[in-house]
Formats: C-alpha cells, sequence, structure tokens
C-alpha cells in the first residue's frame, strides 16, 4: 500500500502564530488543515509543532506507513540525528515527534525545499498575515470589488481591536468623549473624509490610512506586483508614501516583507559579511607603531629596472612612504 504523506510548515507574526498542514492519502486524497497555535514560539518551535500536530492527526486516522517532508532542514536533520539538538525547549519537542514517529510501521523524513513545500507554506504565512500570497492576493481583491458593489454605503462601526486606527476614529467622530491625551494629541494629524482616516502631511498632502489586511495588500502589490520591481524596504516605504498610503510602522513592515522575499532571497546581491570582528589598532603618538608590507613582483618591471616596492604607513598619522627596489629580500636586508 502506498504510504500517507505529510508536507508541514509554520509561520510566525506578530498577528498570529499559525502552522500549515497537507495530508496526502494513500489513495492521493490532498487534505489541506491551517491551524493557530500559542503565541511565543520560536521558529523552530512552530515548526516543530507543526509536524506533531501533524502526526497526532496521522496516528488518530489509524496510518501505519508515512513520508514526511517539511523545508525546515534544521527539523529533518535533527530528526535524523545529522544535527545535534542543544536547546531545551526545541529538545522537548524533538522527543515528543520520534516519540510519535516510532508509533508508525514505516517512517520516511525528506527534506525539500520552499517550492515543493509551497501549499503548506501558504497555508501558514497567509493565516499568520506574514506575506499574501499573489492568488491569495487576487482572491481578497476580487472579494473586496464585490462587497464595494454590493454595499450602498460604508460605515465604520464595528473596528477590530487590532486596528491601529481605532481610537483615532472613535475620537475624530466624537470629539467630546474622553479620551486620553496621547490619542486627543494624535489627532490633531489626521482628518476623516467619506468616512475614511486620512494623516495630514507636514506639507498638507492627506495619505489615506490603510487598515491591517489592506497593508499586506498593498505591500504585496508594490514589491511584487504586476509594476513591482522587487525593491528594498526602505524603496518600498518611499513607493507607498508616493501612492498616498499610510501606517505607524511602515518602514518596519516593508523592510521585514522584503527580508521574507523568495524570490529576492535567491536572486538578491549576496551580502558579504566579514567572519570575525574588526579591531582598531589604536598608537597614542606619532610613529610609535607602523606597518611595514611589500609589493611584488611587478611586470614589467619600471626603466630603472625596480621589480619591488616597499611601503610603509606610521598608524597615528597614516602617513605613508614606498621605496622602489629591485630585489625582494628580506626584511633583515632593509
Amino acid at each position: 500500500m502506498k504510504p500517507w504523506e505529510l508536507f508541514f510548515d509554520g509561520s510566525k507574526h506578530e498577528l498570529g502564530t499559525r502552522i500549515g498542514l497537507l495530508i496526502i492519502s494513500h489513495e492521493g486524497i490532498p487534505t489541506k488543515l491551517s491551524l493557530k497555535i500559542k503565541i511565543g514560539y520560536s521558529n523552530n518551535e512552530t515548526e516543530y509543532e507543526a509536524l506533531v500536530i501533524g502526526l497526532e492527526i496521522l496516528r488518530e486516522l489509524g496510518v501505519r506507513s508515512i513520508i514526511v517532508r517539511g523545508d525546515s532542514q534544521l527539523v529533518i536533520k535533527q530528526l535524523t540525528r545529522e544535527y545535534k539538538c542543544i536547546n531545551e525547549k526545541l529538545l522537548e519537542r524533538k522527543s515528543r515527534a520520534i516519540t510519535l514517529l516510532n508509533s508508525f510501521d514505516e517512517v520516511q523524513s525528506e527534506h525539500i525545499s520552499r517550492n515543493e513545500n509551497r501549499i503548506a507554506n501558504e497555508l501558514a504565512q497567509t493565516t499568520s498575515g506574514y506575506k499574501v500570497s499573489k492568488e491569495c492576493l487576487g482572491s481578497l481583491l476580487h472579494t473586496e470589488n464585490e462587497l464595494i458593489c454590493n454595499l450602498e454605503g460604508f460605515t465604520i462601526n464595528a473596528l477590530s481591536t487590532q486596528d491601529w486606527r481605532k481610537h483615532l476614529i472613535e475620537y475624530l467622530q466624537n470629539p467630546n468623549s474622553k479620551d486620553e491625551r496621547k490619542i486627543k494629541y494624535q489627532a490633531l494629524n489626521y482628518v476623516m473624509l467619506n468616512n475614511e482616516l486620512y494623516k495630514r502631511g507636514f506639507d498638507g498632502i492627506l495619505f489615506k490610512c490603510l487598515r491591517r489586511h489592506k497593508i499586506y495588500i498593498a505591500m504585496v502589490e508594490v514589491h511584487e506586483g504586476v509594476c513591482g520591481a522587487h525593491q528594498a524596504g526602505e524603496k518600498m516605504k518611499w513607493t507607498l508614501s508616493r501612492k498616498g498610503y499610510y501606517w505607524p510602522s511602515m518602514i518596519k513592515d516593508c523592510i521585514e516583507f522584503s527580508k521574507s522575499c523568495e524570490e529576492c532571497q535567491k536572486h538578491g546581491l549576496i551580502q558579504r559579511v566579514l567572519a570575525s570582528e574588526l579591531h582598531f589598532i589604536v598608537k597614542p603618538w606619532p610613529f610609535r607603531g607602523w606597518a611595514i608590507d611589500i609589493i611584488g613582483q611587478i611586470h614589467p618591471p619600471s626603466s630603472k629596472n625596480h621589480r619591488y616596492i616597499i611601503v610603509v604607513i606610521d598608524y597615528f598619522t597614516k602617513w605613508v612612504e614606498a621605496i622602489p627596489v629591485e630585489k625582494g629580500r628580506s626584511k633583515g636586508d632593509y
């Protein structure tokens, strides 16, 4: 009998922590699951939780032969004992996963790329608010257009508690309400037009304030949409401002979004970080310390047959002396 397949992935974000599971039965029937788990887990803990929950579901279904696939190299390599696990929290989850794996008759573990794990990855990222896929973006835009067409008017009645605009809108709609001084001070820079909140720029230009789900739609469209050029975070923020959008954490969200872009990670410039930290060589007065090196062999030689250059630099004043020589001898000869 063909084994069951389990694809797992986890996504952590400020809006929530979610896991995505794709279970394919021995008959080839796929089942997609997206679950919310406890906030406060690290990325690796979230990956382990996704694996453990997927294994528990398969055990409850009475499955005996499985293939586990995930794009977390750390989790898969730790399960196959290629990597050591020294983190206490991960050790607990690893032991739970191994106990569940031992309850099956046949188990195969395989590390796959993010593209091969696309379905589980998008289930986790989309529901956690970490990133909106192109397909999900199209669905959201289509749904939003349908709502706009079906509703004759729009009024802000029940704003989400996570909506950063909530207190500002409530105060601007009812200035006589007893709000905190901080809200009243912030509201001086905002204005309500046609039931929409706008921020007034320093030059008088109005920027439309976006709520949470529209923020991610705007970032996806600017970064990787039809006219998106996969800009870095600061350029994304500038482009969104040029389009007339605003929210308080624009620069932070744009930088985080651009770092999470898979295409940028694959094709972007590689940042070459030094293997160790550089240390300054401090000298208290001029000519206290010198750096000496020899350059050569230079080809072709100079008109006076000089093939080497002795370079001397004073650490304090950065004074440089360069002396051409014909032969490269040991430092003691000079």
